[in-house]
C-alpha cells in the first residue's frame, strides 16, 4: 500500500521536471535562434540603409551638378546676348540711334537695322530682348509695357548708378502686351545699363528676359525629391531665387 502511494507521488514529481527542462531547452533553442537572426537583420538593415544612402547622395550630387549645368546655360547664353549687344552699340556708327520714336527716314532705317540683330539674337526661350532708353522709349518687338515693368520690384531695386550686370531673378511676366504674349509665366531677368560714352542710348538699359518654366520646375523636383533647401545667389551676393517652404 506505501508503495503504491510512493509511485503515486514521484509522478507528478517527473513530470513537472520533465516539462521544466523541457522549457528550459526551447528557451534555450530561441535564444540561440534568435539572436543570430537579430544580428543577421541587423547587418542586412545596416548594409540596404548604407547603399541606399550612398545612391541617395550620389543622386543628390548628380541632381546638383545637373541643376549647375541647367542654370549656366540660361545665364551664359543671356549674357553672351548682351556683350553682343553692347558690341554694336559702342560702335561710332551707331551713335545716331534716337531716345524717341524715329521722325525721319534715316531713324526708321536705323531702327529696323538693330530691332533685327536683337530678333535674330533670341532663341527658343527668349521672351523679350530690349534696350529701354531713360525717356521710356525702346527698342525691341512692340509687346512690352514699360510702365508695367517699372513695377516689378526686382526692377525696382535695381540702383541707377549700378554699372554692371544686374540680375533680376525670376518673376511673372504681368507686363506684356499683345494677344500673343502670354502673361503669368515665370521669366528670367538680365539688366544692362548702357555706359557709353556717347549716343543718345546712354544711360539706356538692356533687358533680356527668358522662360524659365522650365527651369523652376527641374527645382521644384530637386526640392520635393531630396527634401532639400535650394538657393541661389547672384555675383553680388543677392538672392535670385530661394526654396519657399523649408521642409
Amino acid at each position: 500500500m506505501m508503495n503504491h502511494v510512493l509511485k503515486k507521488l514521484k509522478l507528478p514529481l517527473l513530470s513537472g521536471s520533465y516539462r521544466s527542462i523541457r522549457t528550459k531547452l526551447l528557451f534555450c533553442f530561441l535564444i540561440v535562434t534568435i539572436i543570430p537572426l537579430l544580428s543577421l537583420g541587423a547587418l542586412s538593415y545596416y548594409q540596404s540603409a548604407k547603399v541606399i544612402n550612398s545612391q541617395f547622395g550620389k543622386y543628390g550630387d548628380n541632381a546638383v551638378a545637373q541643376l549647375e549645368q541647367q542654370m549656366s546655360s540660361y545665364l551664359n547664353r543671356m549674357n553672351q546676348t548682351t556683350e553682343t549687344i553692347y558690341s554694336y552699340l559702342l560702335d561710332p556708327a551707331r551713335v545716331d540711334l534716337s531716345d524717341h520714336v524715329p521722325t525721319t527716314y534715316k531713324d526708321i532705317m536705323d531702327k529696323n537695322d538693330f530691332e533685327a540683330l536683337l530678333k535674330a539674337l533670341k532663341s527658343d526661350r527668349t521672351i523679350g530682348i530690349y534696350i529701354i532708353t531713360s525717356s521710356g522709349y525702346y527698342y525691341g518687338e512692340n509687346n512690352l509695357d514699360v510702365s508695367k515693368l517699372s513695377l516689378i520690384p526686382a526692377w525696382q531695386a535695381m540702383n541707377t548708378s549700378f554699372g554692371g550686370k544686374y540680375w533680376l531673378g525670376f518673376y511673372s511676366q504681368n507686363h506684356a502686351m499683345g494677344e500673343t504674349m502670354e502673361n503669368g509665366i515665370s521669366l528670367l531677368g538680365l539688366a544692362v545699363p548702357v555706359n557709353s560714352p556717347y549716343g543718345a542710348l546712354r544711360g539706356s538699359k538692356i533687358l533680356i528676359e527668358e522662360n524659365a518654366e522650365d527651369l523652376l520646375h527641374m527645382f521644384q523636383l530637386f526640392e520635393n525629391d531630396t527634401k532639400a533647401h535650394l538657393k541661389i545667389d547672384d555675383p553680388q551676393g543677392r538672392i535670385i531665387y530661394e526654396t519657399a517652404t523649408d521642409f
